[in-house]
């Protein structure tokens, strides 16, 4: 029987964690490669917009790389905290969750919670 740690080291190590170094190429999470311009991304509010189109679930404006480049990270720490069993399927859930609008929901809650607490 593995525990918790133990299932977390693996993840580590299979991310290049210690010694054990490897290549992850776009395809092995069922996404397509793009270049480097397609990650680019604009200035403050640009990025701003940007990003708060992607939570809100839509894609106008931005590029199938940059989404998926958001896929990609999401889907990492899903699969890195034990939410998923795979890489791959992280990205599949990460997709699943911003394409539903789950993730603005939440988003939305938390500027709320964050309304109403006393900054000063």
């Amino acid at each position: 029987c593995f525990s918790e740690r133990d299932r977390q080291r693996k993840r580590y190590r299979q991310f290049g964690g210690g010694s054990e170094r490897g290549h992850l190429l776009p395809d092995q999470v069922g996404l397509p490669a793009c270049s480097l311009a397609d990650l680019k991304g604009g200035d403050a509010m640009e990025n701003r917009q940007l990003m708060l189109t992607l939570l809100a679930g839509g894609s106008a404006g931005v590029s199938t790389g940059l989404k998926n480049s958001v896929l990609l990270n999401a889907g990492a720490a899903l699969y890195i905290v034990g939410r998923v069993g795979s890489l791959k399927d992280g990205v599949v859930a990460a997709s699943e969750l911003l394409d539903s609008g789950r993730v603005a929901q939440w988003l939305a809650r938390v500027q709320e919670f964050y309304k109403g607490i006393n900054t000063t």
